[in-house]
């Protein structure tokens, strides 16, 4: 059975002290750890005792997590709340939350492209029956890794699935890819190079998004049934700038500047509606200058890089 957890105390000690459970899938034995979260929790900024979390980031930080093949938070119904604007980046690690909510309560964060979940490397993040919001800042934002073979820098990359679930992002994007790829320790880098980019013949990074909704830069008046536009940001729901295999299928996506946008990479889209919301304040025909990100023409789906 899983290890339950209702504290952010306890839940740190589900995951520090407990044994993964061996699985066959596939035809291949993996390791998983299951921790299934039986009340709200909030991970706050300042913890009241030396065994509590703070966030997400601090859940499966190296030394304070079992080391698993796969990590499964099954949330119960109930919600997870983190105060802080750190992010969580699981890095080379396959993690899993289901079930519930997942809530970023911080409302200062500047940056709106700054996101609160930022996969690089080899890592899988999976959002399954999850409802993810956040105050401020981007979901999720993924990002290649790489490592270094031979003195050669090799590219590494996450996946991401999203199914059943919504994300609503009061920032710039529900999930966005980043034409970047975050140095590694010990790559050989020349002077004060901490970033490379991304180029075409890199490997694709996979995003699977299925039967759900993502929003950005939007809100949901239940008093109108209808979507109505954050005027102090500019959102783009699905933003994909590298080499993408990216799949969205039955799914719902609703922003005010672009829904979907594609500057580099494949997306194959089916059985979805996109919606983009009016907003005489955004503004952007399709002979403005391009900038970074969505710093593009205003449009429903926007395909192309200049």
């Amino acid at each position: 059975a899983p290890v339950s957890a209702s504290t952010s105390a306890s839940l740190a000690l589900a995951l520090k002290n407990n044994d993964p459970k061996e699985v066959t899938e596939n035809g291949k034995k993996i390791s998983v750890l299951n921790i299934s979260i039986t009340d709200d929790i909030t991970l706050k900024k300042t913890a009241d005792v030396a065994d509590d979390i703070e966030s997400i980031a601090d859940m499966f930080k190296e030394g304070s997590v079992t080391k698993a093949d796969r990590y499964v938070i099954d949330l119960g119904g109930n919600t997870l709340t983190q105060e802080t604007d750190v992010q969580f980046d699981p890095h080379a690690m396959d993690v899993v939350f289901k079930n519930g909510e997942l809530a970023f309560s911080d409302a200062n964060i500047e940056n709106p492209a700054h996101s609160l979940i930022n996969p690089t490397g080899s890592g899988k993040f999976t959002l399954d029956g999850v409802t993810m919001t956040t105050k401020s800042g981007t979901a999720i934002f993924v990002e290649y890794g790489y490592e270094v073979v031979d003195g050669k820098k090799v590219p590494v990359i996450p996946e991401i699935v999203i199914n059943n679930s919504t994300i609503n992002a009061a920032g710039a994007y529900a999930v966005s890819t980043n034409a970047s790829i975050k140095k590694a320790e010990g790559a050989p880098v020349t002077g004060d190079e901490t970033q490379i980019s991304v180029v075409a013949t890199d490997p694709e990074v996979k995003i699977t998004i299925t039967n759900s909704t993502l929003t950005a830069g939007v809100s949901y008046n239940i008093l109108t049934g209808k979507y109505e536009s954050n005027t102090d940001v500019e959102g783009t729901a699905l933003f994909i700038n590298v080499p993408s295999d990216v799949t969205v299928d039955g799914s719902t996506l609703v922003a005010n500047r672009q829904v979907v946008m594609v500057r580099g990479g494949e997306l194959e889209m089916s059985d979805s509606t996109i919606e983009l919301v009016k907003d005489d304040d955004v503004t952007g025909d399709l002979n403005m200058e391009w900038g970074d990100g969505n710093e593009a023409p205003h449009a429903a789906m926007l395909l192309g890089n200049m």
